[in-house]
């Protein structure tokens, strides 16, 4: 990852903060060789809930994208469904990008087209 961000109420949980390690790693492979240029946040909100949750925001130069996992799904890096959830997120962040890039060739085409 270009760069991991998690907050400090993830820190001071040693299991939470292990999870979240293991979790990025899981990330990382997914994402594969663009992973160098994506960035990753970890929050943890709803602290005062009965179920608090994590945030998990990746962002590159195009935009950003989030999902939020309940604490227990992290715990349990062999679900199949974590990895299904990264795969996703990725998409997201896919998506967006190509959004991106198709708006800056449409913008690039109406400037030759108007000369």
């Amino acid at each position: 990852m270009k760069e991991v961000e998690i907050d400090e109420t993830i820190r001071r949980d040693p299991k939470l903060y292990s999870a979240v390690e293991h979790a990025t790693t899981l990330l990382e492979e997914e994402i594969g060789p663009s992973s160098g240029s994506v960035s990753a946040e970890w929050r943890e909100f709803g602290a005062d809930q009965r179920i608090p949750a994590i945030r998990l925001k990746i962002s590159d130069w195009t935009g950003s994208a989030m999902i939020h996992f309940q604490r227990s799904m992290l715990e349990n890096l062999s679900d199949p469904a974590l990895r299904l959830s990264f795969v996703r997120l990725w998409g997201d962040l896919l998506q967006e990008r190509s959004h991106k890039q198709v708006e800056s060739l449409n913008k690039m085409i109406e400037s030759m087209t108007d000369e």
